[in-house]
């Protein structure tokens, strides 16, 4: 197959299609000649921030010289992006190469064959096979959904779990308590090993992870946030902190909720440095300022400002929100919003809905999309000026008509259509600097 012959078949699988369980991948990846085993993995669950915990950490390993593997979903523009060795994310022709291969094994066996492996799995085995093809040093794995039956834990025991805060998401899957949720992602913690834990907003939650760490003999780090010390960013476009005794840490990307982020990637450094892996503090300084995460509180235009940020759960607008609070006071934001209708999107205009002076919705390009009508219709509960456009490129000529200069904007909701809408917006099209 060729590189849209792979990615139609990725399509007709269903790429949105969940389906949890290890005993389909488990089973692939003995067919591939077991390519997950004997890597050195950074494994990464968690609600909010895994993405962004994985880059900070691959940027400051690939400073210390060493070759990185990175698999993080879901993709912005291209599935490519989600597999990543070294500075390049996997070509073409290897994507092609590899998910043919995995293609062939998958229907060479019966029993796969009729279990109905699915697409997360396939890209799953991809990237190992791929990773295993570059000789990396570390292998960075990002959970897809949840944890314990997620296809990424059919690793062994990692050099490092990492659980990034934890929020409601995907209740209907994972449970309607945070503790239930916890406990999901709780379960990529393996015997004898070491555990990162960012902070946390529910109490509950650490108790629970100790009580993994304990059944299991693994060592917990967590992130103190006393020990974060955070300078005075006002109106610089970068933040500055400390970090136990590691002094003027900046990172590039925004909000307070990264600097928790680069905290949590600085504690996986220190755990791999007793390991005996050389990084020292000027790895970790280049890394962390290096590292740039599209869509994630991204300013990628400055008159007028438009903020593009992927964020899909109540967690993450709520720290949209509380960005926009602390660094626009009193300022109302224009908004363009679209979301999958399993969300909690009435919740999540209640945090949006006190800071916006409009809202235009979008249907994300997604079979599980809420329709932009419908989104409307709730966004006028709130007596806020709205409207459903048929599409991203309305929407964007919709608010660029009615901004000035000095008007800001966020496009948020759905990490389905952000990327789409950012490419947009960076192709100059519309005439904004």
């Amino acid at each position: 197959m060729d590189y849209n012959e792979v990615m139609n078949y990725y399509e007709n699988l269903g790429c949105s299609k969940i389906n949890l369980g290890l005993e389909r991948i488990s089973k692939l990846l003995r067919e591939l000649g077991s390519p997950d085993k004997g890597q050195k993995y950074i494994h990464i669950a968690g609600t909010n921030g895994k993405g962004s915990i994985a880059n900070y950490t691959y940027n400051i390993l690939m400073d210390a010289g060493y070759k990185v593997g990175i698999y993080t979903s879901p993709y912005l523009i291209k599935m490519n992006e989600v597999i990543k060795a070294g500075s390049e994310c996997i070509s073409d022709d290897d994507f092609a190469r590899i998910t043919s291969y995995v293609k062939n094994v998958i229907e060479s066996s019966p029993s796969l064959n009729k279990e109905g492996v699915t697409s997360f799995e396939i890209l799953t085995a991809v990237a190992l096979l791929y990773f295993y093809e570059k000789k990396c040093d570390f292998v960075i794995l990002e959970v897809g959904l949840g944890g314990r039956l997620d296809a990424t834990n059919v690793i062994e025991k990692p050099l490092v779990s990492v659980i990034s805060k934890i929020g409601y998401d995907h209740v209907n899957i994972l449970g309607n308590e945070i503790e239930d949720i916890a406990r999901e992602k709780a379960g990529i913690i393996k015997d004898n090993s070491v555990v990162v834990l960012s902070p946390q907003d529910f109490e509950t939650v650490p108790p629970i992870i100790q009580s993994y760490c304990n059944k299991h003999d693994a060592s917990l780090n967590c992130v103190n946030k006393e020990e974060i010390f955070i300078h005075n960013n006002e109106g610089v476009l970068e933040q500055i902190f400390d970090y136990k005794d590691i002094k003027n840490l900046k990172i590039k990307l925004l909000g307070k909720h990264q600097i928790d982020n680069a905290a949590t990637a600085i504690e996986v450094i220190l755990a791999l440095k007793k390991y005996g892996f050389n990084i020292d503090e000027t790895n970790l300084v280049n890394g962390l300022i290096n590292t740039r995460w599209q869509c994630r509180l991204e300013l990628i235009s400055t008159e007028p400002k438009i903020f593009i940020d992927g964020a899909h759960n109540v967690d993450g607008i709520n720290t949209v929100a509380e960005f926009f609070k602390a660094n626009f006071k009193g300022q109302k934001i224009k908004f363009i919003f679209g979301v999958l209708k399993d969300k909690n999107y009435k919740e999540m205009l209640d945090k949006i809905a006190p800071i916006s002076e409009s809202i235009f919705t979008v249907s994300p390009k997604n079979e599980r999309a809420l329709d932009a009508q419908t989104l409307s219709e709730v966004i006028k509960e709130h007596n806020i000026e709205t409207k459903a456009c048929s599409s991203i490129e309305e929407a964007i000529d919709l608010i660029l008509s009615e901004s000035v200069d000095d008007s800001i904007i966020c496009i948020c909701g759905s990490l389905y259509y952000v990327g789409e809408a950012r490419s947009l917006i960076m192709q100059g099209d519309f005439g904004i600097k």
